[in-house]
């Protein structure tokens, strides 16, 4: 399992350095040719879009791996251990409806997008292609929070009871 996350996250950090370093170049051609050839390129706005949506997506499953999401421990830090490790599962299971819910309106937006045919304005680029990332980005935090979070919060947990149970047993 370990081994698998660990590929996992060098894929995603490879297409990620891969997006933004194309999103650095094609903003810094952008104001070359807008500022010194007076000629800007129409169409690189939908391109800058398309690899932010990208890279805040994929951003975001790595965040989950790394711990880099917002998180306001001092509450559950204040408890007492056997109500902290019941928040956690809680917290878990709060997370997991989030991403399902975001994951399942995603699946709708992209569904109206492919039944609707939409493109980008200048490029013509498909929607699908643009918020595609959104769907597998969400399954990749479901890995990631799953693996990083709710496991070890439900290891924590019940392999303390199963320790009470040898113990007296």
């Amino acid at each position: 399992m370990r081994r698998a996350l660990k590929t996992l996250d060098t894929v995603e950090v490879v297409v990620l350095v891969a997006v933004l370093v194309f999103l650095v170049t094609c903003t810094f051609a952008g104001v070359v040719l807008r500022y010194v050839f007076n000629s800007p390129f129409t169409w690189m706005e939908e391109v800058q879009l398309a690899s932010m949506v990208w890279l805040a997506f994929l951003g975001g499953s790595l965040a989950f791996r790394s711990h880099g999401h917002v998180a306001v421990e001092i509450v559950i830090d204040s408890l007492p251990t056997a109500a902290q490790r019941t928040a956690r599962i809680a917290i878990g299971v709060i997370v997991y409806a989030i991403l399902l819910y975001l994951f399942l309106r995603c699946m709708d937006f992209l569904q109206l997008f492919a039944m609707t045919g939409r493109g980008t304005p200048v490029l013509d680029m498909p929607y699908t292609i643009v918020y595609g990332i959104a769907p597998v980005a969400v399954v990749l935090m479901i890995i990631s929070y799953t693996a990083t979070e709710f496991w070890p919060a439900l290891s924590e947990v019940f392999g303390r009871r199963n320790e009470k149970k040898e113990a007296g047993a």
